[in-house]
């Protein structure tokens, strides 16, 4: 049982790792971004990683726009049909 537990912390803790390359920082569409990271069910704090990537670039993520476009990916994240396909998955 601890071995199952152990792993699904391992997968959880691998799933929410992310980078932006310093192009794609330059160039990032914010509100797209967060509604992506939303609507793929990302934990909220993967823009602290974006903030991280992106100081190396040169660029603040517009923290604004990513949290608009983060509430409605939500939205959809966590409608009953998605949370069907999810849980069947």
């Amino acid at each position: 049982m601890k071995r199952i537990a152990l792993l699904f912390a391992m997968f959880a803790l691998l799933s929410g790792c992310s980078s932006m390359s310093p192009e794609q920082c330059q160039t990032a569409n914010w509100y797209r971004v967060g509604y992506q990271d939303g609507r793929s069910g990302n934990n909220p704090n993967i823009l602290y990683e974006y903030i991280k990537d992106c100081r190396e670039a040169g660029v603040t993520p517009n923290h604004v726009e990513w949290q608009d476009g983060f509430d409605k990916g939500t939205i959809l994240y966590c409608s009953p049909d998605n949370g069907y396909t999810v849980g069947v998955e």
